[in-house]
């Protein structure tokens, strides 16, 4: 959470929260993942 280098190696940049909707639904812990990568792609914007 917060490493933007790596989320950005990893395709996060490819993504949007409606990708991970499945990811949460399916979650046992019932994360809600979509916030958590807008708040990534944020982040990535404002460092430019």
């Amino acid at each position: 959470v917060g490493d933007t280098d790596m989320a950005q190696q990893l395709g996060c940049m490819e993504l949007d929260e409606e990708d991970l909707a499945l990811c949460s639904f399916v979650c046992v812990g019932k994360n809600d993942y979509g916030p958590v990568l807008r708040n990534v792609l944020s982040q990535i914007e404002r460092e430019g």
